[in-house]
């Protein structure tokens, strides 16, 4: 029996200190100045352009092999939880992450922006933080296009090792698996194409479903409407999706409802799975 699937939803920085191994420059694009500094390369990355033309080399050293995830240290955040954005191929399409994670940490959520293939390194260091208990509070995972469809992923192989996860937020994801029953709730904001309805496994467009037997998570599957994001939603699609303002106000929304301010919420820690049953 599917998962409950709704139609639409309620629209319902401080500084996250990232510690990143040195072979690595995933995520350089929303690390924080004081970081970029230690690494000595605050001057050489600053600018869109310069940005672009960063992502693009990370991106081909991701195909040319090896994908080194950043360490999770500590943050001091006015909000409790974890957000982790999730950029797509070659992380040249997805830089409006980048702009997402810096406008949570604004609010006051520790966010980064990361690399998507990098993934199963990234689930791995969200393991191994959480069994030093260094997590605290909802882990929430967003991605964009492939970004998307690795968020999935790296949900499911969380799931797997008892770490749920309280919002998976996709944009427009291109072929994703089912989503898994460590999942609370899954928010999909996607555009129906045509290609993406004749050819549903290669092209972006489809809404999101649950694995078999997940009757936990709930899933919502939100077209990108004028009625819901306005007159500016006829220029929103998958290229530009990631870095839309209106999706970006509705995620950041969707994030402070799920992330209490620390004073509500101390001592809280990342839950584990006893739902998913693996």
């Amino acid at each position: 029996m599917p998962a409950d699937v709704r139609a639409a939803t309620e629209p319902s920085s401080s500084t996250l200190e990232v510690a990143l191994n040195r072979s690595t420059v995933h995520g350089i694009g929303s690390i924080p100045g004081p970081v970029l500094r230690s690494m000595g390369l605050s001057g050489a990355l600053r600018g869109r352009g310069r940005l672009r033309l960063a992502a693009l080399i990370v991106g081909l050293a991701v195909l040319a092999g090896g994908c080194a995830a950043p360490r999770i240290g500590s943050a001091t955040e006015s909000h409790i939880g974890r957000v982790f954005c999730m950029r797509g191929l070659l992380d040249v399409f997805s830089l409006g992450l980048n702009d997402l994670a810096e406008r949570l940490r604004s609010e006051g959520v520790a966010a980064i922006s990361v690399s998507g293939p990098s993934w199963q390194a990234l689930g791995r260091e969200i393991h191994r933080a959480w069994l030093r208990g260094d997590l605290h509070g909802p882990l929430i995972l967003i991605g964009h296009s492939h970004g998307a469809d690795n968020a999935v992923r790296m949900a499911r192989t969380l799931g797997k090792r008892n770490i749920d996860v309280e919002l998976l937020v996709l944009l427009d994801a291109t072929s994703p698996p089912g989503v898994p029953s460590n999942v609370a709730r899954c928010l999909h904001l996607y555009r129906p194409t045509v290609l993406g309805h004749l050819f549903p496994f290669v092209f972006a467009g489809n809404p999101v479903e649950a694995e078999d037997g997940n009757t936990r998570t709930e899933i919502v599957n939100m077209i990108v409407s004028r009625e819901i994001f306005g007159p500016l939603a006829s220029r929103i699609d998958h290229f530009n999706i990631d870095a839309s303002g209106p999706v970006h106000d509705l995620v950041v929304k969707e994030v402070l409802r799920i992330c209490p301010p620390l004073r509500s919420a101390r001592g809280v820690a990342v839950s584990r799975g006893a739902s998913n049953g693996s």
